[in-house]
Protein backbone atom coordinates (compact mmCIF):
# COMPACT_ATOMS: atom_id res chain seq x y z
CA UNK A 1 0.00 0.00 0.00
CA UNK A 2 1.12 3.44 -0.82
CA UNK A 3 1.08 6.14 1.80
CA UNK A 4 -0.75 9.27 0.80
CA UNK A 5 0.90 12.65 1.65
CA UNK A 6 -0.26 16.22 1.29
CA UNK A 7 0.34 17.74 -2.10
CA UNK A 8 1.92 21.12 -2.60
CA UNK A 9 -1.42 22.57 -3.73
CA UNK A 10 -3.16 21.35 -0.57
CA UNK A 11 -0.46 22.92 1.61
CA UNK A 12 -0.72 26.24 -0.29
CA UNK A 13 -4.52 26.23 0.07
CA UNK A 14 -4.20 25.62 3.82
CA UNK A 15 -1.64 28.41 4.15
CA UNK A 16 -3.86 30.83 2.20
CA UNK A 17 -6.82 29.99 4.45
CA UNK A 18 -4.72 30.52 7.57
CA UNK A 19 -3.45 33.84 6.21
CA UNK A 20 -7.01 35.01 5.48
CA UNK A 21 -8.17 34.02 8.98
CA UNK A 22 -5.16 35.75 10.54
CA UNK A 23 -5.87 38.92 8.54
CA UNK A 24 -9.53 38.95 9.58
CA UNK A 25 -8.62 38.30 13.23
CA UNK A 26 -6.04 41.10 13.17
CA UNK A 27 -8.52 43.58 11.72
CA UNK A 28 -11.16 42.58 14.25
CA UNK A 29 -8.65 42.93 17.09
CA UNK A 30 -7.59 46.38 15.81
CA UNK A 31 -11.20 47.56 15.41
CA UNK A 32 -12.05 46.39 18.94
CA UNK A 33 -9.20 48.38 20.48
CA UNK A 34 -9.99 51.46 18.39
CA UNK A 35 -13.63 51.31 19.52
CA UNK A 36 -12.57 50.95 23.15
CA UNK A 37 -10.23 53.94 22.87
CA UNK A 38 -12.87 56.08 21.13
CA UNK A 39 -15.45 55.10 23.74
CA UNK A 40 -13.09 56.09 26.57
CA UNK A 41 -12.30 59.44 24.94
CA UNK A 42 -16.01 60.15 24.42
CA UNK A 43 -16.80 59.34 28.05
CA UNK A 44 -13.97 61.58 29.25
CA UNK A 45 -15.16 64.43 27.01
CA UNK A 46 -18.72 64.06 28.31
CA UNK A 47 -17.54 64.02 31.93
CA UNK A 48 -15.38 67.10 31.35
CA UNK A 49 -18.28 68.92 29.67
CA UNK A 50 -20.55 67.98 32.60
CA UNK A 51 -18.05 69.48 35.07
CA UNK A 52 -17.89 72.70 33.05
CA UNK A 53 -21.70 72.96 32.85
CA UNK A 54 -22.09 72.24 36.58
CA UNK A 55 -19.60 75.01 37.39
CA UNK A 56 -21.37 77.39 35.01
CA UNK A 57 -24.78 76.51 36.49
CA UNK A 58 -23.47 77.26 39.98
CA UNK A 59 -22.13 80.63 38.81
CA UNK A 60 -25.33 81.58 36.98
CA UNK A 61 -27.66 80.34 39.74
CA UNK A 62 -26.17 82.64 42.37
CA UNK A 63 -25.50 85.63 40.09
CA UNK A 64 -26.99 89.09 40.69
CA UNK A 65 -26.45 89.98 37.03
CA UNK A 66 -25.68 87.92 33.94
CA UNK A 67 -24.88 89.20 30.44
CA UNK A 68 -24.49 86.93 27.41
CA UNK A 69 -22.73 88.33 24.39
CA UNK A 70 -22.15 85.66 21.72
CA UNK A 71 -18.99 83.90 22.85
CA UNK A 72 -18.75 85.63 26.24
CA UNK A 73 -20.75 85.39 29.42
CA UNK A 74 -20.25 87.96 32.19
CA UNK A 75 -21.51 86.94 35.61
CA UNK A 76 -21.57 89.90 37.94
CA UNK A 77 -18.34 91.86 37.85
CA UNK A 78 -15.97 89.09 38.86
CA UNK A 79 -16.56 86.00 36.69
CA UNK A 80 -16.19 85.77 32.91
CA UNK A 81 -16.81 82.72 30.72
CA UNK A 82 -15.45 82.77 27.17
CA UNK A 83 -15.66 80.39 24.22
CA UNK A 84 -12.72 80.48 21.85
CA UNK A 85 -12.82 77.75 19.20
CA UNK A 86 -12.88 74.47 21.11
CA UNK A 87 -11.90 76.05 24.44
CA UNK A 88 -14.29 77.13 27.19
CA UNK A 89 -12.58 79.23 29.84
CA UNK A 90 -13.68 80.64 33.18
CA UNK A 91 -11.79 83.63 34.56
CA UNK A 92 -12.25 84.75 38.14
CA UNK A 93 -9.74 87.21 39.61
CA UNK A 94 -6.34 85.66 38.88
CA UNK A 95 -7.62 82.10 38.40
CA UNK A 96 -8.42 80.64 34.95
CA UNK A 97 -9.92 77.22 34.22
CA UNK A 98 -10.21 75.60 30.77
CA UNK A 99 -12.45 72.87 29.35
CA UNK A 100 -12.73 71.47 25.83
CA UNK A 101 -16.06 72.21 24.16
CA UNK A 102 -17.52 71.46 20.71
CA UNK A 103 -16.69 74.22 18.24
CA UNK A 104 -19.18 76.99 17.37
CA UNK A 105 -20.91 76.86 20.77
CA UNK A 106 -22.41 80.20 21.83
CA UNK A 107 -24.15 81.89 24.77
CA UNK A 108 -27.47 83.71 24.56
CA UNK A 109 -29.87 85.25 27.04
CA UNK A 110 -33.44 83.99 27.27
CA UNK A 111 -35.25 85.99 29.95
CA UNK A 112 -33.84 85.00 33.36
CA UNK A 113 -32.03 82.08 31.73
CA UNK A 114 -28.72 81.80 29.95
CA UNK A 115 -28.51 79.27 27.14
CA UNK A 116 -25.34 77.51 26.06
CA UNK A 117 -26.11 76.48 22.46
CA UNK A 118 -24.03 73.58 21.14
CA UNK A 119 -24.37 72.93 17.39
CA UNK A 120 -24.18 69.44 15.88
CA UNK A 121 -20.70 68.18 15.04
CA UNK A 122 -18.90 64.90 14.39
CA UNK A 123 -18.27 64.43 18.11
CA UNK A 124 -21.31 66.12 19.68
CA UNK A 125 -25.05 66.19 19.31
CA UNK A 126 -26.78 69.53 18.96
CA UNK A 127 -28.54 70.89 22.01
CA UNK A 128 -29.14 73.77 24.37
CA UNK A 129 -28.17 73.87 28.03
CA UNK A 130 -30.44 76.26 29.95
CA UNK A 131 -29.17 77.78 33.19
CA UNK A 132 -31.42 79.96 35.31
CA UNK A 133 -30.33 82.72 37.66
CA UNK A 134 -32.44 82.61 40.81
CA UNK A 135 -31.99 86.35 41.39
CA UNK A 136 -33.02 87.29 37.86
CA UNK A 137 -35.94 84.87 38.02
CA UNK A 138 -37.05 86.47 41.27
CA UNK A 139 -36.77 89.92 39.67
CA UNK A 140 -38.87 88.73 36.70
CA UNK A 141 -41.54 87.29 38.98
CA UNK A 142 -41.77 90.37 41.21
CA UNK A 143 -42.16 92.67 38.17
CA UNK A 144 -45.39 90.94 37.18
Amino acid sequence: MRRRAFTLIELLAAMILLAVFALIAGRLFQATFRLAQTSTQTQEAMATFDVAVATMRRDVWSAQSVRAEGNALMIGESVAWKISGNDLSRVEADRTSHWPIPSNATFRADGPAIVLAVPESKTAQAGDVRMISQMQLLNELTKK
